[in-house]
């Protein structure tokens, strides 16, 4: 029941790693505590699948991400209301991070400081850290002449 009510809320969130893990932990451990598992056991262990000896516990910041994706996959493509916001969000980021094309394919470990911490953010570092792709097709401004580039990215690309 507790694992629950901390999922439910998942979609909207976007917590870090390190504070999710805070979050729930206080769950996990009344529930191994109470299934007569040692409350430290280490946690690669408990998120470990079934097959491989693991407790099969959902990781809670994997779970996040996976909400997160499947709220843009469901949403960001429709012209509703979540659609919007979320096709907005994504713009407005590409725009305070100077950046063009799909924002998800640009490397967040260089670019990823230049955008403000939100939702969206969350959910392109929580791709970038777990290898994934995910294609949207942004409204991007449009560049005057053919090979122009963004100030920003020519400057990080170059270095000092």
């Amino acid at each position: 029941t507790i694992r629950k009510s901390l999922d439910y809320c998942l979609p909207a969130t976007y917590f870090t790693k390190k504070e999710l893990y805070k979050i729930h932990s206080a769950a996990l451990n009344r529930g191994l505590s109470a299934t007569g598992i040692v409350r430290t056991l280490d946690r690669s262990i408990c998120y470990g699948p079934l097959k491989f000896q693991g407790l099969g516990i959902q990781d809670p910041y994997v779970k996040q991400g996976i909400e997160h994706i499947k709220m843009i996959l469901q949403h960001g493509h429709i012209s509703n209301i979540p659609g919007k916001l979320l096709t907005y969000t994504i713009e407005g980021t590409m725009l305070e991070a100077g950046l063009t094309g799909n924002l998800f394919d640009h490397d967040f470990d260089k670019y990823g400081q230049l955008a403000t911490t939100s939702w969206i953010k969350a959910t392109w570092k929580f791709l970038w850290e777990y290898n994934i792709a995910l294609n949207i097709n942004p409204v991007e401004p449009s560049l005057l002449r053919i090979r122009d580039k963004t100030l920003i990215y020519e400057i990080i690309e170059r270095g000092p």
